[in-house]
Order: C-alpha cells, then sequence, then structure tokens
C-alpha cells in the first residue's frame, strides 16, 4: 500500500491538481490512500479568519478571499476543459 499526502503549493492550481489524478492512474492496480490537504494558503487564511472572528472583527473580507482563491480555480479549469471539448467535437474546428 502507498500514502500520497498533497497539500499546500503542491495542488495550489487546476494543473497541479489534475497531477494528483496521473498519481492514482499509475497506481490504480495497487492499495492506494490519497490525503488531499489545504490548497495553496487556504490554512494560513483560515488561520485569520478565526482570529478575527475571536476578536470580534469583520471575517467577510478573508471569507471572500478563502471563496473567491477557490472559485477562481474552478472557473480556470472549466474554460480549460470547455475549450478542450470545443475544439474536440465542434465540426468547425
Amino acid at each position: 500500500m502507498k500514502i500520497y499526502k498533497f497539500g499546500g503549493s503542491s495542488i495550489h492550481n487546476s494543473d497541479h491538481i489534475k497531477n494528483l489524478g496521473n498519481i492514482v492512474l499509475q497506481h490504480k492496480k495497487e492499495p492506494l490512500i490519497i490525503v488531499a490537504s489545504a490548497i495553496d494558503k487556504t490554512t494560513n487564511h483560515l488561520e485569520r479568519l478565526l482570529d478575527e472572528y475571536y476578536n470580534k472583527r469583520d471575517t467577510n473580507p478573508i471569507f471572500l478571499e478563502i471563496k473567491n482563491f477557490h472559485l477562481n480555480l474552478i472557473r480556470s479549469e472549466e474554460r480549460r476543459v470547455g475549450k478542450e471539448c470545443r475544439s474536440r467535437w465542434s465540426p468547425y474546428h
């Protein structure tokens, strides 16, 4: 059995996340455990969020920063996949 742990900068964008998928495919015939922790600086942002909350300060800016980072990551991948699908299946390409 192999155990891989990914987090931080090793999964900070869609290319690095796809690499995680490649590793899984390379080892699909053997027992494998994948542990994915927080992406990029998410742990640091969550710590700041808690600090702001416990000190009775506005948490919304940090929350939005975390949310927007993850949404932008998803949108980036959607654009890439959408272009890839269009170029593969469009009769005009």
